[in-house]
């Protein structure tokens, strides 16, 4: 984590222990916002079920704020909220709600993610092509790392949750079985591509 969204953290938590939450949610969206936006579109393949579950994330995020105890970094709790807002999408017991606090429309700048080498090669359809292919959870996973940059144990920590990582063993075990699944997904894209001429994947 670079040292601005660092210090925007500390300042996030500044802001919710002096019980000053709704600026501390303001901020956080300003952090990370647009990034969690995009990546809820690219994961659910589908704008309109990604706005919903942007949504459903917002109402978790409101609510949740002063309950965030700080076991994890402030952006891993983020994506947290929005991976469970997205599994309510995709079991269709989201709701649509208007987004009526305006640091929601950072969605509307939802920023294009930039794919690494073993991707970055192919046509940005050929990617969305071949990513559709994949379950939600797997391209979840894979935007997680590719694309957010997060570690193995940040990755656990989203799809996993805090209950089920909160010690080191489990932590660690859960971060292995998410690396373990990245690689599978990882060659099943490479065998789609190659089928499909789109790229030439390096291992």
């Amino acid at each position: 984590m670079g040292d601005e969204k660092a210090g925007g953290e500390a300042r996030v938590r500044q802001l919710r222990d002096g019980g000053r939450e709704t600026e501390a949610v303001e901020l956080l969206l300003e952090l990370y916002g647009a990034e969690i936006g995009g990546w809820l579109i690219r994961t659910l393949a589908c704008e309109s079920d990604g706005r919903e579950a942007y949504s459903l994330f917002l109402e978790s995020l409101w609510t949740g704020m002063k309950h965030f105890r700080w076991e994890s970094s402030l952006r891993t709790w983020a994506y947290r909220l929005a991976r469970n807002a997205a599994c309510r999408v995709l079991r269709g017991r989201g709701r649509t709600r208007l987004m009526s606090h305006s640091s929601a429309e950072a969605i509307a700048a939802t920023p294009e993610s930039e794919i690494k080498p073993w991707l970055c090669t192919a046509a940005r359809t050929g990617v969305d092509d071949l990513l559709k292919h994949l379950k939600p959870q797997d391209r979840m996973i894979l935007i997680l790392r590719v694309d957010r940059g997060m570690t193995w144990q940040c990755v656990a920590r989203v799809v996993y949750g805090e209950a089920r990582c909160r010690d080191q063993r489990s932590l660690i075990a859960r971060a292995a079985a998410v690396r373990q699944r990245f690689l599978r997904i990882k060659r099943h894209l490479r065998e789609l591509a190659k089928k499909r001429g789109i790229i030439e994947m390096e291992d």
